[in-house]
Parts: C-alpha cells; structure tokens; sequence
C-alpha cells in the first residue's frame, strides 16, 4: 500500500509553525515548536486511526529541519 500525504506550512510566529497534512482522506494539522521540535497533533485527519498520515508527515518535516535547521514551507511524503 502506498502512501501520498502533501504538506504546507500555515503560519509561523517565530516560535511555532504550524503546518496542514491533506490528501484524499481529508487534511489534520500540527504544530511545532521552531526550538525543541516538540510536536503537537491538535487537529486529527479523518479516518487516520493508526495516525499513518500524521506519523509521515511530521517525520518529513522534522527531518527536513534536522537537515538545514529550518522548517519547511512545504513537503511531500510519496512512497
């Protein structure tokens, strides 16, 4: 089974961005704090009840920002 989650950041107040997940399923979102990288799931996507969609896209995110020490404005998680 593959997976295509497309990922855009929202907003940004310099101390966390907040980013949308979406796909067919429908969309959820989470922020991040720009310091920690703490993250936090507060808007679920639909039907994602193993939280694969969130799991990917936060991973995709997180790595890119591990990478080049910025938060991406956008991402795609396709495999």
């Amino acid at each position: 089974m593959g997976f295509y989650v497309q990922i855009q950041k929202k907003s940004s107040d310099g101390k966390i961005s907040n980013y949308m997940f979406f796909n067919e399923n429908g969309k959820g979102e989470f922020s991040i704090n720009e310091q920690s990288g703490k993250i936090d799931y507060y808007c679920k996507m639909p039907n994602d009840v193993k939280n694969v969609y969130f799991s990917r896209a936060a991973f995709k995110v997180i790595k890119h920002w591990q990478a080049s020490g910025k938060l991406p404005d956008s991402e795609v998680w396709a495999s």
